[in-house]
């Protein structure tokens, strides 16, 4: 054989002979990977890395047939190939699919790849071709998810030589995203004028989920330390709006506010909604 290391895809001259010095006049290759051959010299190559059982049966010039076998071990041609992600991790809202980006760097002496990436759901992606630029290649692929994952891809070079790439493993936690607050109001925003009935100013708020069903608990809270017991309001599942409302009645003047504070399932407080109760 022309070499003690043979590469996959490329060929490698074998040549039979025997110990006696005589010269066969004829031989029949089996190449161990489903291929053969003929002729005293041939050349092969085979087109993965392993171990495979070469045999030869040679005929001599006096008719005798002689056979013989051996192992061979080719090896993939040099190449580095790694998989990277990012991020490998993200938690929170997956209203909005969130993308994870791939980046394959592979050095080789060869001139071009032919590869594919695949997933851990088994996902394929259609093979591609690419040359080689002075020894590296990077390509990329994204995954975009909107809900809770955790999996891997890798980058399967399919010629001229097999090899796969390290899994570059990633994990989506989806987190229902927080109820958002419109703009607490009052009505009337101020009052000037004979207080000798009490006043009573008007509180609104909006309360907006957008990944229902869900629950929302919140409380008024007021300028002068006054928080009024938490409530609870139920939303039916996609995204929906609710309004809350509070009264305060007052009988001397005063500068005030009040706002909604969410407690769960996470804290908010709205803006001030102001008043100017100003009695003559």
């Amino acid at each position: 054989m022309s070499t003690t290391s043979p590469v996959a895809d490329l060929d490698v001259t074998l040549q039979v002979s025997t110990s006696t010095g005589e010269t066969p006049t004829l031989a029949q290759w089996s190449f161990g990977d489903g291929q053969n051959g003929s002729g005293v010299t041939v050349s092969h190559h085979w087109p993965f890395a392993g171990t495979y059982q070469v045999s030869v049966q040679a005929t001599l010039a006096d008719g005798r047939q002689v056979t013989t076998s051996a192992s061979v071990t080719v090896s993939d041609p040099s190449i580095q190939l790694s998989v990277a992600v990012s991020p490998t991790t993200f938690t929170g809202d997956c209203t909005t699919p969130h993308v994870f980006t791939f980046t394959a760097t592979i050095q080789t002496n060869e001139p071009k790849l032919s590869y594919q990436w695949m997933r851990s759901d088994n996902a394929t992606s259609p093979a591609q071709t690419s040359q080689v630029t002075n020894g590296t290649l990077t390509v990329t692929t994204t995954w975009s998810l909107s809900a809770s994952y955790s999996g891997w891809e890798e980058l399967q070079i399919l010629s001229p030589f097999a090899k796969v790439s390290n899994h570059a493993d990633f994990t989506l936690t989806c987190t229902p995203p927080p109820p958002t607050l419109g703009t607490a109001t009052v009505s009337p925003p101020s009052f000037t004028g004979d207080c000798a009935s009490t006043v009573t100013f008007h509180f609104s708020e909006t309360i907006t989920v957008h990944n229902g069903p869900a629950s929302v608990t919140y409380k008024w809270i007021r300028s002068d330390g006054a928080i009024a017991p938490t409530q609870t309001l139920t939303f039916p599942a996609g995204t929906s709006t609710q309004t809350v409302t509070d009264t305060w009645t007052i009988s001397a003047s005063y500068t005030g506010w009040e706002a909604v504070q969410i407690e769960s399932p996470a804290a908010e407080v709205s803006n001030h909604a102001d008043f100017t109760l100003t009695c003559t």
